[in-house]
């Protein structure tokens, strides 16, 4: 009886058959299978050993080619610092000492293979120095190092010993991220430039503004002192005028009275100009003294209750006597009384009336009309006369501002500036409209309560007191 059964290898591929031959006769099937599957197992461990080597060998081929398949240099020394294996990439990294890279070759020959051929730029001139800290940093148990080729690319080098004494390395190309690193340094170093150039110029002007700070200070010092040395002789040359002016004013009436009363009415004309260009200047002084006041933070204010519409009436009374040919529609019977002081706001009230005057002819009358709006009066003062451009009444209020349409008519530009500041220390406000050649109105606001100050005592003054009203 003939039997075969395949022989399978240890990689489970076939390798062959096997036949028994058997003259005893067989009563069963199950018999025959049993004899057969026992020939081939004695005849597969008979042929093991050698399949084992096939096997080693085709790993050894396998491990090999995926070692030099390997991106980066690939190195293993023995126990006894001897090359067993390295790849292709490790010869190419080390082209110059690549005849000495050899199995069996002692790693410190391969050094100095390199050395004699200028494998190590760093090494230049201290190669037996180099030579002795390369050794001792490769007999680490692990180390990691930076190493310049000559062909200007970088590699690290990881080295680690192994659990049987050997050595393993890698090279890994490291060109691209030595690149970068030089970029940023290169940047970094720019920046601290930069940041250096930038504090000496910043410390360059801090020290020209500190200068220029000083010079200011000082230029300031001698303008606040020539500005108080000013106010002072304003102040003194002003109150020096005032009474002689005073004196001229009342004695012009006295001639005038006196001329009446003689029949000479050709003096009228004349004390009537005496008297106008005497009220000019007063009010130019105490346009001045108020600005210098007002400079210098010395305005007090003094509110008591006032009548705002008996302090129109007395500036009108003022002004009909030295004007009398301009005439005045005034209704202030709205008017309720105030909390402000007395002085002050008869110069606003006086300084807004004149204006109207002195820029419109007399053939229209100026308009006066006061009314109360809940907590706040408003006086409104209407010329016809030249009007202001629309575009300079942003600037009416600046001080010695004259708008173009006032050019030939004498003034300071110091009443309005003056009368608004006034006004807002009462805590109310002065506007403007106007209308070229249509005319213009001021526009008083001041708070029935009042600036939130004291009442001034009934006997307290500053030497200045409001005119009384000659009767309405």
């Amino acid at each position: 009886m003939m039997a075969g059964a395949p022989l399978i290898d240890g990689n489970d591929q076939t390798c062959g058959m096997i036949w028994v031959a058997d003259t005893r006769v067989r009563q069963t099937r199950h018999e025959i299978i049993t004899i057969l599957n026992d020939s081939a197992v004695f005849s597969v461990q008979r042929l093991h050993p050698q399949a084992q080597v096939l096997r080693a060998r085709r790993a050894e081929t396998m491990l090999y080619e995926a070692i030099d398949a390997l991106a980066d240099g690939f190195v293993y020394y023995d126990s006894q610092d001897r090359l067993l294996v390295c790849n292709r990439r490790y010869r190419e990294i080390y082209a110059r000492s690549a005849h000495a890279i050899l199995p069996g070759a002692c790693f410190p020959d391969i050094l100095r293979a390199g050395l004699a051929n200028g494998q190590y730029p760093e090494a230049e001139g201290q190669e037996d120095a180099w030579l002795a800290r390369r050794l001792a940093r490769h007999r680490l148990p692990r180390s990691t190092i930076e190493q310049h080729l000559p062909d200007g690319q970088w590699v690290r080098i990881e080295e680690k010993v192994t659990q049987t004494g050997g050595r393993v390395g890698l090279r890994i190309n490291i060109t691209e991220l030595k690149r970068q690193e030089a970029e940023l340094r290169a940047a970094h170093e720019e920046l601290a430039r930069q940041n250096a150039e930038l504090e000496r110029q910043v410390a360059a002007r801090t020290a020209t503004i500190a200068t220029q700070s000083r010079a200011l200070a000082e230029a300031l010092e001698d303008e606040r002192e020539n500005n108080q040395a000013l106010r002072r002789f304003v102040t003194m040359v002003s109150h020096e005028f005032r009474t002689p002016l005073a004196i001229m004013d009342a004695s012009a009436g006295r001639i005038e009275r006196k001329a009446k009363r003689n029949g000479a009415d050709w003096t009228g004309e004349y004390t009537t100009m005496i008297r106008s260009s005497i009220k000019r200047l007063i009010r130019l002084i105490e346009s001045v003294l108020g600005a210098a006041k007002a400079d210098a933070g010395t305005i007090r204010l003094k509110p008591v209750e006032l009548d705002l519409a008996e302090v129109v009436e007395t500036v009108r009374a003022e002004h009909s006597d030295v004007s009398p040919d301009y005439g005045f529609e005034i209704d202030c019977s709205a008017l309720t009384p105030v909390r402000a002081d007395p002085t002050l706001v008869y110069q606003i009230v006086a300084n807004l009336i004149g204006n109207a005057i002195k820029y419109s002819e007399p053939e229209k009358p100026i308009e006066v009309t006061g009314k109360t709006v809940g907590p706040i009066v408003e006086l409104r003062v209407r010329d016809h006369g030249i009007g202001i451009p629309e575009d300079e009444l942003p600037k009416m209020f600046e001080r010695f501002f004259r708008a173009s349409t006032a050019a030939g008519i004498a003034g300071s530009g110091l009443g309005v500036n003056l009368s608004r500041d006034i006004a807002r220390m009462h805590g109310g406000d002065i506007t403007v409209e106007s209308e070229v050649d249509a005319g213009t109105t001021f526009i008083l606001t001041l708070p029935v309560a009042g600036p939130d100050i004291p009442d001034a005592p009934e006997d307290e003054g500053d030497g200045q007191q409001m005119p009384k009203p000659r009767g309405r």
